[in-house]
């Protein structure tokens, strides 16, 4: 059972880095990192979000959240607007430039979604889904045990 608990940890790791490496390669030509189009893509969704909104969203801590906020920002990819019932809040949304890398994006991603099991029958495919939902059912059912410790 030990051994395969490390299997299992491995190919997790091995999925992982794939995924990440496949990600980079079309992030790379559009000039942004992973981290940062994961907040594109959650805004591109939710249309605007407080930057504590954003961070809760994608499991990051504020300041970490905020530091990739900026350099989108600055690059000209979001912009920072004041709340109109709180003064005190700032909405982050995307500019009309990040709308357009949000298509690019969208059409990549598609590409790449279909290109990865392009080769997988529909029995795999089946496989595939219902083992990541039970690891997703199994994260779910750890996160509680963990809170009510």
């Amino acid at each position: 059972m030990e051994h395969l608990d490390a299997e299992i940890y491995q190919l997790l790791r091995q999925v992982n880095g794939k995924m990440s490496c496949s990600f980079q390669e079309f992030l790379s030509p559009i000039g942004i990192t992973l981290p940062q189009a994961m907040i594109l893509i959650h805004l591109h969704e939710r249309k605007t979000l407080r930057l504590s909104e954003l961070a809760e969203h994608l499991k990051m801590t504020c300041s970490n959240c905020s530091v990739i906020c900026q350099r989108l920002e600055k690059s000209g990819m979001i912009s920072r607007i004041r709340d109109r019932q709180d003064q005190r809040a700032v909405n982050l949304q995307l500019t009309p430039r990040a709308q357009e890398v949000m298509e690019t994006l969208s059409t990549q991603m598609t590409c790449m979604q279909q290109n990865l099991l392009k080769n997988a029958t529909l029995e795999e495919r089946l496989k595939i889904a219902e083992g990541l939902r039970l690891l997703n059912e199994l994260f779910q059912q750890g996160k509680k045990g963990e809170e009510q410790q």
